[in-house]
C-alpha cells in the first residue's frame, strides 16, 4: 500500500492548483462511479471517473479511470511487466524500498 499511495501521491501532485467538478454520478450495487472533469491551469481538462466502495470506515476509493486509462489494470500490467523482467521478489524488494 505505501508503494501505491506514494507512486499515486507524486502523480497528483501537478494537480494541487487543480478544480474538481462532478459532472455525473451513477450506482452501481454497492458501487459508486463518478465522474469529474479535471481542469490543472494551462492544460486541457482531463475526465476521471472515481469508483467508490461504501464501507463502515467511510467511502473508499477503488479504481479510477482517467482519460479512458482504468489505473487498477494498468498498475497491473505494469507489476506483471516488471515480474517478467526482473522476478516477483525483486519487485516485492522495489516495493518495500520505495514505498516503506
Amino acid at each position: 500500500p505505501g508503494f501505491i499511495l506514494g507512486t499515486y501521491a507524486d502523480r497528483l501532485s501537478t494537480y494541487s492548483r487543480a478544480r474538481v467538478e462532478v459532472t455525473n454520478e451513477t450506482q452501481r450495487g454497492s458501487t459508486y462511479l463518478v465522474q469529474t472533469r479535471i481542469t490543472n491551469p494551462g492544460q486541457r481538462p482531463v475526465t476521471a471517473i472515481w469508483y467508490l466502495t461504501r464501507s463502515n470506515g467511510g467511502d473508499q476509493v477503488s479504481n479510477m479511470r482517467v482519460a479512458g486509462l482504468n489505473l487498477t489494470l494498468n498498475q497491473a500490467q505494469d507489476f506483471d511487466s516488471y515480474i517478467q523482467r526482473n522476478g516477483f521478489d525483486r519487485l516485492v524488494n522495489f516495493m518495500q524500498q520505495r514505498g516503506a
